[in-house]
């Protein structure tokens, strides 16, 4: 993996992770509480025949806040610059919060992004779903403050590796491969502490954006329902951050989507079964628009 920087108001950085020149190019976004290398098992599967990018959002592994909002809607207007940037078509990677940053960004730059495949994408709703999984983290979103203390002091008492595990274990249907990734998110963790980056806050203001976009964001909802390009949706069956419904509700809104549940997988299929997930993302990608088009026949 080599390292560069772009300005979107401030530095963002992308981790190149390879590929073939002129292939075609993967965009891989993070969710929250994470970064570029929390792709590394998937990005290692792919570079075979596309090349790879990973964005850390602002305040998200080595691309600081700067003085820059960290909230869903703010991030995606950075991923849009970085794709416009990029000048040649994309396809978005994004997982959860973001999955919903992909999407946002896309329906600014509908001539860009050819494709998009959604881990775990929070879906619109009318009335909040709270797991037990994360009703500690929905309970600190609701007091910024407390919650802020709260993260800072679990992660002092934990340390970065046992603190990144602990997010495993809340999201993850199994650990055996997710947590071959916990030294290198640690070791990104650290260095964002280093720089004087203030994860903790990060996560509050992030997390809290995304509740909002879901419950009430009608941008959102309009980004879902004009995205043009083909989309495949991977959802986990064990996934406890998200409804249950969230892959019924994608199927809902855009049965054109080929929107696949995963068996034995939780909230993060691209770091419980990175090898599964690659396949099934190289057929969506190699397809043709026929194949894509023949009742979601392709994936299986």
């Amino acid at each position: 993996m080599t390292s560069t920087f772009i300005d979107a108001d401030g530095p963002v950085h992308v981790a190149d992770f390879g590929g073939p020149a002129g292939a075609p190019l993967l965009v891989l976004v993070h969710g929250l509480a994470s970064s570029h290398a929390g792709w590394g098992s998937l990005a290692a599967q792919l570079t075979a025949d596309h090349r790879v990018l990973a964005v850390d959002l602002p305040g998200h592994g080595r691309s600081p806040a700067a003085g820059r909002s960290t909230a869903v809607l703010d991030s995606s207007d950075v991923l849009a610059r970085i794709v416009e940037q990029l000048d040649e078509p994309v396809t978005l990677v994004g997982h959860s919060m973001g999955a919903a940053a992909s999407l946002l960004a896309a329906a600014s730059l509908p001539d860009r992004v050819e494709r998009m495949i959604l881990l775990a994408p929070p879906m619109p709703q009318r009335a909040v779903t709270i797991s037990a999984a994360v009703l500690p983290h929905v309970a600190m979103c609701l007091w910024p403050w407390a919650g802020r203390q709260a993260l800072r002091r679990r992660l002092s008492r934990a340390g970065t590796v046992e603190h990144v595990m602990n997010g495993l274990r809340r999201t993850c249907g199994s650990l055996e491969q997710a947590a071959r990734l916990a030294p290198a998110l640690a070791a990104e963790l650290e260095l964002a502490l280093e720089a004087g980056e203030d994860p903790s806050a990060t996560f509050i203001e992030a997390a809290r954006s995304v509740g909002l976009l879901v419950t009430h964001g009608e941008t959102y909802r309009d980004a879902i329902a004009g995205a043009g390009c083909p989309v495949l949706v991977l959802h986990g069956e064990l996934d406890r951050v998200l409804p249950a419904g969230a892959a019924a509700t994608a199927e809902t809104l855009r049965p054109d989507w080929d929107t696949r549940v995963l068996t034995d997988v939780g909230h993060s299929p691209h770091m419980e079964e990175p090898a599964y997930v690659a396949g099934l993302m190289s057929r969506f990608l190699t397809a043709t628009d026929a194949d894509l088009s023949v009742d979601h026949a392709l994936v299986c």
